[in-house]
């Protein structure tokens, strides 16, 4: 066994202890607060060029960080608490 192969092997079990398709439902909790906290707004001032994308850069932090915890938080549950 190669050592990029054990890499990719290492890779691959951090991603099934993640469980990424539990932190899309994550990502779907912060999504819906943003929407109901008035994206409409935002949308609308987007489409008319009054805004730039970069108004919804906090949004992509917030998804990023949400990732970070709630799947270390899954890897730390499984890892401490085997059972």
């Amino acid at each position: 066994m190669n050592v990029a192969s054990l890499n990719f092997q290492s890779w691959r079990g951090y991603l099934e202890l993640m469980r990424p398709a539990n932190i899309v439902t994550a990502w779907a909790d912060i999504l819906l607060g943003f929407a109901a906290s008035g994206s409409g707004i935002i949308f609308v001032q987007l489409m008319n060029g009054e805004a730039s994308f970069s108004i919804l850069i906090p949004l992509a932090w917030l998804l990023l960080a949400t990732t970070g915890l709630y799947g270390g938080g899954i890897v730390f549950n499984d890892v401490l608490m085997p059972n």
